[in-house]
């Protein structure tokens, strides 16, 4: 357990199907069939084709931005679409690093001969650098809770507080977009020195474990 500087990161192109070019991919270890990882999209990199994802995704915008459906998620923003529904239009003008978690399979398929879900389901965007700067606010606020687990927004992430079940958890720093985990990396290129500043948590369900 404990952090890996983005710095140490390994990249490789991966394909995106159906969009316009591949993307850079930095896998991370992630429990029970999900799929955690930093993604690079180029700038002007697109998908036209209607798509559908059976599981759904949670991400956070690093730098850039990224349009789904006509709403756009800049930088240091968090987003989660729901399972089922279809993507008809999805876009990076700027080209955008994100951190992308899907709670099952990450590949998407074609919609054929069905009628596109509206494009006016909600799709919400969190402004996670206007939660850092509420001093008078919760310290700590639920994101998103799922069948696979809970993510929340902590205005400062300190591992020493999660105790015995330090397992179940990951972690995003939104400063220095460091990875922390409490299960062990098999990897020599962890630090245990903390992060500060806000950070995105995951807590994994125990069933998941």
């Amino acid at each position: 357990m404990g952090w890996v500087p983005f710095e140490s990161h390994r990249w490789q192109s991966a394909p995106m199907p159906y969009g316009s070019g591949p993307v850079e991919v930095a896998r991370l270890p992630a429990p029970g069939g999900k799929f955690l990882a930093f993604v690079r999209f180029p700038a002007g990199w697109s998908r036209t084709v209607p798509v559908v994802y059976q599981a759904a995704e949670e991400f956070v915008i690093l730098q850039g931005e990224l349009r789904i459906n006509g709403q756009c998620w800049g930088a240091r923003t968090y987003g989660c679409v729901p399972a089922g529904l279809t993507r008809t239009l999805t876009e990076s003008r700027e080209g955008c690093l994100a951190w992308a978690r899907f709670h099952g399979s990450p590949k998407p398929a074609q919609v054929d001969g069905a009628a596109p879900q509206s494009s006016a389901q909600a799709l919400g965007v969190v402004d996670l650098a206007a939660l850092a700067q509420q001093s008078d606010g919760p310290t700590h606020r639920r994101l998103q809770s799922l069948p696979g687990g809970e993510t929340w927004f902590a205005a400062a992430f300190d591992p020493a507080r999660l105790g015995s079940d330090s397992g179940q958890h990951d972690a995003l720093a939104l400063d220095q977009f460091g990875w922390w985990s409490g299960a062990p990396h098999h990897s020599d290129r962890h630090n245990d020195s903390p992060a500060t500043g806000p950070a995105i948590v995951h807590r994994t369900s125990e069933a998941l474990r």
